[in-house]
């Protein structure tokens, strides 16, 4: 099969990240979906029906029942939610699965609790409020999309102002996940990098380079960012070296060096 020059560069930086270990990286055998923290753990999510319970860097508790990947995951207090491509939503005590709801028609996405009331939306273009007692779990549906809704956050940050774009920040390939922290921003992209940006003025400050596959999750806990990737490996950076500029090892595209180096 004939490779171009560049999708031969493309295949050589992948089996050179392959090997690396930068971040400290946990290796967990499947593809990694999402991330999310409890004041139990770390929740991961992966590609084989499973939101695993991580703490001190070892597995504690999975939590299973999902008829394919579990894509999302959340704390609702002292239980733990997970929704999936099964189109339900498990809600969890340490011990055993205590519901299954079923309440989309199509992947759940992404689990969000706000205000003590959990919300969910899916690729059936709907989100749902829910809010769970002993008794009855109640679900009122929101709808207004005319996609899929992948992604729910709760936050003050603007990046539209009066349906207009007030910042562009430029990757070389598609942003997969976002995360304001303070003054910066970071960002995961497809190309398994992690950048750094200035957010008062959009510039890239850094590239972080670990991951050999999509970043899928960034958290940040107990000052360090906490981060996941298809590459079935999770990865933490201190984020004192992050903001002190320590050296990490980066591949950057033109663009990205004319962004940097400006």
């Amino acid at each position: 099969m004939f490779l171009s020059d560049a999708q031969i560069k493309l295949h050589d930086d992948y089996l050179r990240k392959q090997s690396n270990v930068c971040g400290n990286p946990m290796r967990l055998g499947a593809k990694i979906l999402q991330i999310n923290h409890c004041k139990h753990g770390l929740l991961v999510c992966d590609a084989k029906g499973v939101c695993s319970l991580i703490c001190n860097k070892r597995v504690i508790k999975k939590f299973t029942g999902h008829d394919g990947p579990v894509s999302c995951c959340t704390s609702y207090g002292d239980l733990i939610v997970t929704g999936g491509w099964d189109k339900t939503i498990r809600i969890h005590s340490l011990e055993s699965t205590l519901q299954v709801l079923h309440l989309h028609n199509d992947y759940v996405k992404s689990l969000l609790v706000h205000n003590n009331v959990l919300y969910s939306a899916s690729t059936d273009r709907t989100i749902r409020r829910i809010i769970i007692s002993e008794s009855k779990v109640e679900s009122t549906v929101l709808k207004g999309h005319t996609g899929a809704v992948t992604g729910l956050c709760w936050s003050s940050l603007l990046v539209w102002l009066k349906s207009a774009c007030i910042q562009t920040l430029v990757h070389s390939d598609y942003v997969t996940s976002i995360l304001p922290f303070d003054y910066i921003l970071f960002t995961g992209s497809r190309d398994g990098n992690i950048r750094v940006f200035d957010w008062s003025s959009g510039k890239l400050v850094r590239i972080i380079e670990g991951h050999y596959d999509s970043v899928t999750g960034l958290l940040v806990i107990n000052n360090e960012l906490i981060s996941s990737s298809l590459d079935g490996t999770i990865r933490s950076w201190p984020i004192a070296n992050i903001l002190n500029n320590t050296k990490f090892e980066v591949l950057l595209t033109q663009q990205e060096e004319d962004l940097l180096f400006e």
